[in-house]
C-alpha cells in the first residue's frame, strides 16, 4: 500500500504541475490533515520533503508556496488521469497496470487514487478536481459508498469512466466500458469443444475468500461449464473444476500422474509463468500432455517459445478507453453517455491440442 505521506506528496506535486508557473499557496496543514485523514506529522513530512527538493517555499507567518522557478515553462502540461480500482483501497484490490498503460499511450499522465477512510465524498471530489482532469474506475461496484463517491465526482464536473471486465451492466449516469464474462465463457467453451475437449481446470489466485466470485452463476468458469454440457449432448459428461494456484502447485508436485482428469487448463496471463513452471517440473508437455487457454496475451517464453491460444482482453478495451479519453479529455465533450460493450476475441495459437477422435464425436452429435 502507498505510504500516507506519499499520497499527500503526490497531491502537492500535482498542484505544482498544474500551477502554470504562478506563485500559488498550497492548502494549510490542518486542511490537508482533514482531506487525507492523516496526522500533522505525516503532512509535515510530505511538505518538508518537497521543500528540501526545492519545489515548495515556506514563508513564516504566511504559508507555503509553490516555487515558480522549479516550473519549466517550456514543458507542455499533459492531462492527468486518476485511476481507482475496486473498493478504492489498494491493500485489498491491487492495481492492474492495463488502464494505466492505456492512459500513458494516450499521451497523458496517470495517478493512482485511493478513497478516503473518512468516506467524505465532497473532500474526495475536491482533491481530485484540484489535480486531475478525469477519473477511470476499474471494477466499480455500485455499493452506497462507491455510488456516493462517483456522484460527487460527477457533481464536480469531473469526467468519470467505469471499466468492468466481468459484468455487462450500466451504472446510471456514468460512462462505462464493459465486457460480459458469461458471454466470454460461452465463447471459450465453443472454442475448446471444437478441438475435442470435455474436461478443463481453471487455475486462479484470488483466494478462498473470493472463490465463489470466480465460479459463481455469472462467472466465466460457470458459463464455460454450462455451455460445454449443452455442446456435449452424449457420451462422457464434461467436467470443470477451479483450483487455487497454491493447490495446483501442490498437486503437481505430489502426484505421479498429475492432472490425468483434465485435458485442458485455463488460467490468466500473469499466472502462466508459475503454472508453466509446475507443468515443466512434473514432466508434462504443452500441448502434448496438456492444452492451455490463457486469459490475456502471455509471453511465449514461458511456454518454451510456443504462442499460446488466448482470449484477447485488451484490444477492444484499449480502443474504447482511447475513444473516451479523446472525447471527454481532449475534445472536452460533456454531453450524453459513453457506453460501449466489448466482445473479446480468442486468438489461435499452438497451445491447444485437437483431440481428433473426441472432436469427430462432437461434430457427429452436434
Amino acid at each position: 500500500m502507498i505510504p500516507e505521506y506519499m499520497r499527500v506528496r503526490q497531491y502537492l506535486y500535482n498542484l505544482l504541475r498544474n500551477s502554470g508557473g504562478r506563485l500559488t499557496q498550497i492548502p494549510p496543514e490542518n486542511e490537508l490533515c482533514q482531506r487525507f485523514q492523516v496526522s500533522r506529522v505525516t503532512v509535515r513530512g510530505a511538505i518538508e520533503g518537497l521543500v528540501k527538493d526545492g519545489y515548495l517555499i515556506p514563508r513564516r507567518g504566511i504559508g507555503t508556496f509553490i516555487n515558480p522557478a522549479r516550473i519549466d515553462s517550456s514543458v507542455t502540461a499533459l492531462p492527468t488521469i486518476g485511476i481507482l480500482r475496486g473498493d478504492g483501497r489498494q491493500a485489498t484490490t491491487p492495481f492492474d497496470p492495463f488502464v494505466a498503460q492505456c492512459v500513458k499511450s494516450s499521451g497523458m499522465i496517470f495517478q493512482w487514487l485511493h478513497l478516503p477512510e473518512s468516506r467524505d465524498s465532497d473532500r474526495f471530489a475536491e482533491t481530485v478536481r484540484s489535480g486531475m482532469d478525469a477519473v477511470i474506475w476499474e471494477s466499480f461496484d455500485p455499493t452506497p459508498e462507491q455510488r456516493e463517491m462517483a456522484n460527487a465526482l460527477i457533481g464536480e464536473g469531473i469526467p468519470l469512466l467505469v471499466v468492468d471486465f466481468e459484468r455487462a451492466r450500466w451504472p446510471a449516469r456514468i460512462d462505462a466500458v464493459v465486457s460480459d464474462g458469461a458471454r466470454r465463457g460461452a465463447r471459450a467453451a465453443e472454442y475448446i469443444h471444437a478441438r475435442g475437449h470435455r474436461r478443463f481446470l481453471m487455475v486462479h489466485n484470488i483466494g478462498m475468500r473470493h472463490h465463489r466470485m470466480a465460479t459463481g452463476a455469472t462467472s466465466t468458469h460457470r458459463s464455460m461449464e454450462k455451455r460445454l454440457h449443452a455442446l456435449w449432448r452424449s457420451g462422457e459428461r464434461p467436467s470443470a473444476e477451479a483450483w487455487l494456484l497454491r493447490d495446483f502447485n501442490e498437486h503437481m508436485s505430489s502426484h505421479r500422474r498429475p492432472l490425468s482428469s483434465f485435458s485442458l487448463l485455463y488460467t490468466q496471463d500473469h499466472l502462466l509463468p508459475w503454472v508453466a513452471a509446475s507443468i515443466e517440473r512434473s514432466g508434462l508437455s504443452v500441448p502434448g500432455d496438456l492444452s492451455i487457454l490463457v486469459y490475456g496475451r502471455p509471453d511465449p517464453r514461458f511456454l518454451g517459445g510456443l504462442e499460446a491460444d488466448y482470449i484477447d482482453r485488451e484490444s477492444g478495451m484499449r480502443q474504447a478507453i482511447f475513444d473516451w479519453l479523446e472525447k471527454r479529455v481532449v475534445k472536452r465533450v460533456s454531453g450524453g453517455l459513453f457506453h460501449r460493450e466489448i466482445d473479446m476475441n480468442i486468438i489461435s495459437g499452438s497451445s491447444i491440442k485437437t483431440l481428433r477422435k473426441e472432436a469427430m464425436k462432437g461434430k457427429k452429435h452436434a
